[in-house]
């Protein structure tokens, strides 16, 4: 999933949570990456399940994960 995104953008962060059944979160470093990430990858299949895409707002998404 990394290697996708980062065709889209600079990746500040990537979290893969282990507890769920597949959910990854990325930050990228301008919006112009997150939304390039969406027109890439909303829809498509990886391993058997399809991806959805949504957005979160910068500042709940680094409290959540203890970013600056």
């Amino acid at each position: 999933m990394g290697e996708e995104a980062s065709k889209c953008g600079q990746v500040l962060h990537m979290h893969v949570d282990a507890a769920s059944q597949g959910f990854v979160y990325l930050k990228f470093s301008a919006p112009e990456g997150a939304q390039a990430a969406h027109k890439l990858l909303n829809g498509r299949y990886y391993q058997g399940n399809q991806i959805l895409v949504e957005f979160q707002f910068v500042a709940p998404y680094n409290a959540h994960f203890g970013l600056a």
